[in-house]
Order: C-alpha cells, then sequence, then structure tokens
C-alpha cells in the first residue's frame, strides 16, 4: 500500500485566499517539543509517504456571479485535480491525502474518484461547520465554497456533475453541521444525508456519533474522510486563519478520534484537509493537521495505544 500526498492549493475563493502555501507548513512543521524530533508527525509522513507535486490550475477573473463565484477558477481546478487522480493513483493497491485550499477542490477529487471506481461503494464522511449542499437555486452567497458536498451527489452545476458521468457517491454523512441554510437543509433531506450537528455530538457523545457513522457505511467497500478545519470551534482561530470559524464547534481531540476510527476500519482510502489558512508563526493548528494526516495513514497509531 503506497500513502500519496497530493496538495491541490486552490485558492480564489473569499474564504481561502490566504491558504495557497499552507501546505507546505503542514509538511514540514517540527512539533511542539524539539527534543523528540524522530516522533514528529512530519517525519513519519516523510518516512512513508510518496509526496507529489501540487496540483496547478488556471486563475481566472471572476464573471460569471450568477453561476457562482470563482466559477471558471474552480472548474480549472477541478479539471486538472481530477486527470492528475485518473492518471498518478492506483485505487486499488494507494492511499490518497489532499491538503487544500479551499473546500470546494473536494469537486476535483470526487470527479477523479469516479473514474477509477464506483463511487456507490464509497461512504462519504464530511467534517465541517456547513453542510456544502447547496445549489446555484439555493445558495445565498453563490460561492462554489458552499457547493462541493451536493456536487459529488449529483446536484449543481452541470459543468462540474456531468463529468462523473452518472457516478455519485450514494452515501455521505456530515458531522459538527452548526450552520447551515434553511434551502440548503432541503437538499440534504431530499439526498437522505445522515446529519449530526454539534448539539448531536451533545447529546450522543462522539464515540456514538463515529459508531453509528461506520455501521450506516458498513457495506460500502472504502471510506473518504474529508476535513474542513473550521468544524473547530471559534475559539481556536484569530482572524483570517480559517474560511467562518463558528462558535459552538468541534475540539481537536474530536477530529483525531474520527481520523483514528475511520482508519481503524482498514476502509479509509481518501482522507481531505482543507480550509487552514495562513496561520503566521502559531503552529499548534498546523501541527494538528499535521497529526490528522499521520492518523488517516495510520503512521502514529502507538501515540493512542491503539
Amino acid at each position: 500500500m503506497t500513502n500519496k500526498i497530493l496538495p491541490v492549493p486552490f485558492a480564489e475563493s473569499l474564504y481561502g485566499t490566504t491558504s495557497a502555501n499552507t501546505y507546505r507548513r503542514i509538511l514540514s512543521v517540527k512539533g511542539t517539543n524539539d527534543n523528540y524530533s524522530e516522533y514528529f508527525p512530519t517525519n513519519l509522513i516523510k518516512e512513508n509517504c510518496q509526496i507529489l507535486d501540487p496540483v496547478h490550475y488556471q486563475s481566472l477573473a471572476d464573471d460569471e456571479i450568477e453561476k457562482g463565484s470563482f466559477f471558471k477558477s474552480a472548474l480549472s481546478m477541478a479539471t486538472n485535480l481530477s486527470d492528475r487522480i485518473a492518471a498518478e493513483i492506483n485505487f486499488k493497491d494507494d492511499r490518497l491525502c489532499l491538503i487544500g485550499g479551499d473546500h470546494s477542490i473536494s469537486i476535483g477529487t470526487g470527479i477523479g474518484l469516479s473514474k477509477l471506481t464506483d463511487l456507490s461503494k464509497v461512504g462519504l464522511i464530511w467534517i465541517d461547520a456547513h453542510g456544502d449542499f447547496n445549489t446555484p437555486e439555493t445558495s445565498m452567497s453563490k460561492s462554489i465554497t458552499g457547493y462541493p458536498c451536493a456536487v459529488n451527489s449529483g446536484l449543481g452545476l452541470t459543468q462540474f456533475t456531468d463529468q462523473f458521468n452518472g457516478n455519485f457517491i450514494q452515501k455521505v454523512v456530515q458531522i459538527g453541521l452548526r450552520d447551515v441554510d434553511e434551502l440548503e437543509h432541503i437538499n440534504l433531506l431530499n439526498k437522505g444525508v445522515k446529519t449530526y450537528s454539534v448539539v448531536d455530538l451533545e447529546d450522543l457523545g462522539i464515540a456514538k456519533v463515529m459508531a453509528e457513522t461506520l455501521d450506516y457505511l458498513a457495506d460500502c467497500d472504502y471510506i473518504w474522510l474529508s476535513i474542513d478545519i473550521d468544524s473547530l470551534d471559534a475559539s481556536y482561530f484569530q482572524i483570517g486563519e480559517t474560511d467562518e470559524p463558528t462558535f459552538a464547534g468541534m475540539t481537536p481531540r474530536e477530529l483525531l478520534y474520527i481520523a483514528t476510527k475511520a482508519e481503524s476500519t482498514n476502509k479509509l482510502k481518501v482522507f481531505e484537509i482543507v480550509q487552514l489558512n495562513d496561520v503566521g508563526h502559531r503552529t499548534d493548528l498546523v501541527v494538528l493537521a499535521s497529526r490528522l494526516i499521520e492518523t488517516s495513514f495510520g503512521l502514529g497509531k502507538y501515540r493512542y495505544n491503539h
């Protein structure tokens, strides 16, 4: 099994404009204790993963606001990313991690995967404060960043959905929701998406939520885990460090637990970490992102006696 990391520094949207080069820090951060460098997540990643060249795309003028802001650039990104995945990933033998960038990179991820496998066999776990399940008809912002989960489920702009050739994700679980538009909520209901708000997390606990999630996806052969860092509570961020920091959110421990449980199924095939912007000299959020990548590849099990 080959672990591959593909940076996708798509940072065109209003929310990701400072995240283009963050992947370099995630893959090079030393950690919080310089005395134990051999145990840094990034050292384990470099020793056990193949880091691919970043995906390039055309940065084009935003002149089609009625379709979705940054539509042309997002279409270029999705096309280039899907082509890279189809050309460089052996779905049977590889595990893939993508580092964004805006969460709309998931459109390109889905299109690429649709060329490699039957997406009805892939369960998508979407960790986010937002549903990202809007279409141009339901979106208030008309921003591409609010569309990706819907597109992977077959809804929205035909310029994206047509590229799936009818091969869409069928099972989606969303965890951490606390900012969903009214019409977006209807889209989620109509598509039968299994959702857990932060209230559900309080009522049930993260262990119960993940047990139910993995039971729901038990008939899937593979898992795709997509984590938007803004799923964390707003108290973890300063202004500009993620897209839309939202209060009453999740904790780093919960994110690591989710990644650990998903990886323990031996079905985790694709992992995404997105929306971490320029965080200056801070290391905690960057180390968390690095640790999540390490965990998704099963490289740091000793940390949790797992």
